[in-house]
């Protein structure tokens, strides 16, 4: 009921993450958080399609919330995974606090990689020092990140993203619908330095384990300006340590096999329904 057919979202259509897991996913039974197999994207896509008789939704709905409070008074620990959408579509923060939300979109307990597909890591000459192509009026960050840049960077719309982004140096990755992209990781693949710009919440996985100065430009929005004139006298030296970085630790961290094991390895390590309330907490103090 609750693990509806794959969505399709600006022209991919799966595996996502989330569908990738459930099918690889073996409950270490000596220890650690259960997976809750919930696929949100999916089950939330198919009611946008129109895939349910009136009522359906609604009938799963309340299905979904009725399996999460029963977990809500047991003495064990859950995690499950959340992927492109976000609150207030699941209310992630009302879900019960033994629940760990792993969330991609922004929105959670712990930040796992937005990723669009398993893409295997590659790269080319860059002849470009820095570029966006998409569109800027989607959010008003966008529209600041153009004036700041639009002397400094190649800014276009269109389907040659992906070959423009293959070719620079430096890609520019703004928020998204939420406060996470999918640029980050598909510039992280094409060897491509992610400006990762963020506002209000900035949202990076890995942040305990992996050193994200070396593989990325990580600025806060106000900060823009700074960030500029680094990029622009950057060293060839420090962009190619950077990239020789980035194709060192890409497939353990940013394909579907690593995201899974770092996944399984922190969730093994929450072991009781304390170790879960320790990483649920702070979502008390959420404000969206």
């Amino acid at each position: 009921m609750l693990q509806p057919p794959s969505l399709k979202y600006a022209g991919y259509e799966g595996p996502w993450f989330e569908e990738y897991f459930l099918g690889n996913y073996h409950h270490n039974e000596s220890g650690g958080a259960t997976y809750l197999p919930i696929l949100w994207d999916n089950f939330f896509a198919q009611a946008q399609a129109h895939s349910y008789w009136p009522g359906e939704f609604a009938r799963r709905f309340r299905a979904m919330w009725k399996l999460l409070e029963r977990l809500s008074v047991e003495d064990k620990a859950y995690f499950t995974i959340l992927g492109i959408y976000d609150f207030p579509i699941w209310n992630w923060h009302l879900f019960p606090e033994n629940v760990v939300v792993l969330a991609a979109n922004g929105y959670g307990d712990v930040a796992i990689p937005l990723l669009k597909g398993d893409l295997p890591f590659r790269t080319q000459n860059k002849d470009i020092r820095l570029s966006f192509l998409g569109r800027t009026s989607t959010h008003p960050l966008r529209e600041r990140m153009h004036e700041v840049f639009k002397d400094a960077a190649l800014f276009g719309e269109g389907q040659g993203w992906e070959k423009t982004m293959a070719r620079s140096a430096f890609s520019l990755c703004p928020r998204g619908l939420g406060p996470a992209s999918f640029r980050t990781y598909e510039a992280l693949s094409m060897g491509s330095v992610p400006v990762t710009i963020w506002e209000k919440r900035k949202w990076l996985p890995y942040e305990d384990a992996l050193d994200w100065s070396k593989i990325a430009i990580v600025a806060e929005a106000s900060d823009m300006g700074r960030v500029k004139e680094r990029i622009v006298h950057i060293s060839d030296g420090e962009l190619s340590a950077m990239q020789e970085e980035i194709a060192q630790v890409y497939d353990a961290y940013f394909r579907y096999e690593g995201v899974a094991r770092h996944i399984k390895t922190k969730m093994s390590a929450v072991r009781t329904r304390k170790d879960a309330v320790a990483l649920t907490a702070s979502r008390k103090e959420f404000v969206f």
